[in-house]
């Protein structure tokens, strides 16, 4: 199962409200794992190459900031990758979408792998609000025969109750 705190979401808010504009925008997910629990604490801004309906993860960026939090000893860990579509609506994700969080969870250290879209809820919502967006997280597990499957489909929403 995948959750995010409060934290998270504030951050994903900041970063799309100040680098939208128009087009896809994207980064990396932090967090803990704890058994088959992950928890999203931090999403920060890594993208190389943003276009109207793609943008290019800073697999650089986001390695040198889980190096960052191995020296700080916190237990945080690269999760996944997030990005802004520029749609609303349908959020089936593409398949640029599916062959990156696949090729992330085959070549990575862990068995699991976040891909998180955030789409509007309609074409009429004004900007990207966390609040009013779709966020869905796709979790990628390793399967024991070596393969990779989607384990989980989870719609993530802030709550007041939520943990900073």
């Amino acid at each position: 199962m995948v959750f995010a705190n409060k934290g998270a979401f504030e951050q994903l808010r900041s970063v799309i409200t100040c680098t939208s504009h128009g087009r896809e925008t994207g980064g990396g997910l932090f967090g803990t794992i704890n058994g088959s629990k992950l928890t999203i604490s931090e999403a920060t801004f890594a993208t190389k190459d943003r276009q109207r309906a793609s943008c290019r993860i800073d697999l650089e960026r986001l390695e040198r900031q889980e190096r960052a939090h191995q020296a700080d000893g916190d237990g945080v860990v690269l999760l996944g990758t997030w990005h802004l579509e520029p749609g609303h609506g349908d959020l089936k994700p593409s398949k640029a979408d599916l062959r990156h969080w696949v090729d992330m969870v085959s070549r990575g250290r862990r068995p699991h792998f976040v891909g998180a879209t955030i789409r509007r809820r309609n074409a009429w919502s004004l900007g990207w609000d966390t609040d009013a967006a779709n966020l869905r997280a796709h979790v990628f597990s390793r399967t024991p025969t070596g393969g990779v499957d989607c384990s989980a489909v989870v719609d993530l929403k802030p709550s007041p109750w939520m943990l900073p």
